[in-house]
């Protein structure tokens, strides 16, 4: 076993409420800043922020009730470790997940992707027998028996081209191009 394994099994994660089914459904989008080299999820329907968890890696940003509002990966895309035949577990259960421990230091991350960069896994800890939970349309989550965080899957990733055109316009006025 690696020491980066150790690391996430020696982590006892994020605490977690779970609540499933979820009513009703709830969609997210995933894109990546290629400007900030910053992945962005957002929830909808949006809530109102209170709180975050953090780390020099991600960011997560929560609401009064524990409910997740948004993701950041500050990682960029290229210093994502990708790996052949990632694929999420399948999560027929819909759930209303509410952190806990919020305004705590997030445990250390792995982020591993699709060499095309449009699935993601964070993993929390680096183990098996996970439940597997459908959060919103494009975000599956892991959760341990004793509800801790084990992971988070990000399906869909797109790029913001917006924002790549935004990016070369300022480095041209800047004269860099």
């Amino acid at each position: 076993m690696g020491k980066e394994t150790e690391k996430l099994n020696s982590a006892k994660g994020i605490r977690i409420f779970i609540q499933s089914p979820a009513e009703g459904e709830s969609f997210s989008r995933a894109f990546y800043q290629a400007e900030e080299e910053t992945l962005i999820v957002s929830l909808f329907p949006e809530g109102k922020f209170f709180s975050y968890l953090d780390s020099p890696q991600l960011s997560f940003d929560i609401d009064s009730r524990g409910r997740l509002l948004s993701i950041q990966v500050l990682v960029e895309r290229k210093s994502w470790r990708t790996r052949k035949n990632l694929k999420p577990p399948p999560a027929p259960e819909s759930a209303d997940i509410r952190f806990i421990d919020f305004r705590d230091q997030m445990p250390e991350a792995r982020i591993e992707s699709t060499s095309d960069g449009k699935l993601m896994h964070i993993v929390f800890i680096d183990d098996h027998g996970f439940k597997a939970y459908r959060l919103t349309d494009k975000l599956k989550v892991e959760v341990t028996s004793d509800s801790h965080l084990a992971g988070i899957w990000i399906l869909d990733i797109e790029d913001d081209r917006a924002a790549q055109e935004l990016a070369a316009w300022r480095k041209q006025m800047k004269g860099e191009e």
